[in-house]
């Protein structure tokens, strides 16, 4: 690499997330019982600086953590599963630091995980008998 754009950091994580799970950082992780996290990446054109994150193996991120918390204030079921745009969603995480879009969702068929507002988010999942259809 000459320079770090997007592309070029993309394809960095894609190599990093890579040897974490194949080499010696999964013997690593499962010798101290912990689990290990690349997260948001900044960078210029020389440098680029990973977030890295060890977490105790099988220990609540503080993102699920909120989660629980906040899903309570808002009468929201973090357990239900809910369909959005004719695919099936469920609740992953509430992040405490964004205020507009806070509550993230999980596809269950690809795995992707986008942000929701507070507002869908009681509108999809909110702790009452009924569906949670939304079309």
């Amino acid at each position: 690499m000459e320079t770090f754009n997007r592309p070029t950091v993309k394809k960095l994580r894609t190599e990093l997330e890579t040897a974490m799970l194949d080499g010696s950082m999964q013997e690593l992780s499962q010798k101290l019982g912990v689990e290990f996290d690349l997260g948001n990446c900044k960078f210029s054109e020389t440098e680029a600086t990973f977030q890295f994150k060890a977490r105790i193996a099988g220990a609540k991120t503080k993102e699920e953590e909120h989660l629980e918390m906040m899903a309570e204030l808002h009468n929201i079921d973090a357990s239900k599963t809910a369909r959005f745009e004719g695919k099936e969603i469920r609740l992953v995480g509430y992040h405490s630091n964004r205020p507009k879009w806070s509550w993230e969702i999980e596809y269950a068929k690809t795995g992707k995980r986008v942000l929701i507002a507070t507002g869908t988010a009681e509108r999809l999942f909110t702790n009452s008998r009924g569906t949670n259809d939304e079309k």
